[in-house]
């Protein structure tokens, strides 16, 4: 669901500018960059005008099919989960390493996801391993 380059290659160029691009290196001088690229992708899918919409219909009970990432951004509409997916995209596209967390309330009744960046590139304090060299 989640791949590097299909925000770019989904959106026109036009809608594409202004999202930030893959760095070498997103911490400079003690500073990370992570927040604001983070900030920016989520502007620029402000920008897009994605509009909220009910899980699809053919979803099961319990269970919710996510839209592809071409359909959210070509029909501009969206649950939670399938931003989730779509700004994941962009995120990695940037460097940054996010995770979704789906949260649930009243026995399951009221569900919601939203994505997790880290700071710092890192999930874990005091841990040496950067996200880079994985889990």
């Amino acid at each position: 669901m989640v791949h590097v380059g299909w925000v770019q290659r989904l959106l026109r160029s036009a809608d594409w500018m202004g999202f930030p691009g893959p760095e070498p290196d997103l911490v400079a001088h003690g500073q990370t960059r992570v927040g604001p690229h983070a900030r920016r992708i989520f502007e620029k899918f402000a920008e897009l005008g994605i509009e909220w919409v009910s899980e699809p219909t053919d979803s099961e009970p319990g269970a919710q099919r996510i839209r592809p990432v071409n359909e959210v951004l070509a029909f501009r509409k969206a649950t939670c989960i399938d931003l989730c997916v779509a700004f994941c995209c962009a995120a990695l596209d940037a460097g940054i390493y996010p995770l979704i967390l789906t949260v649930t309330a009243d026995g399951g009744q009221r569900r919601h996801a939203i994505v997790l960046v880290p700071m710092e590139r890192q999930w874990v304090i005091g841990c040496d391993v950067l996200i880079d060299e994985g889990f």
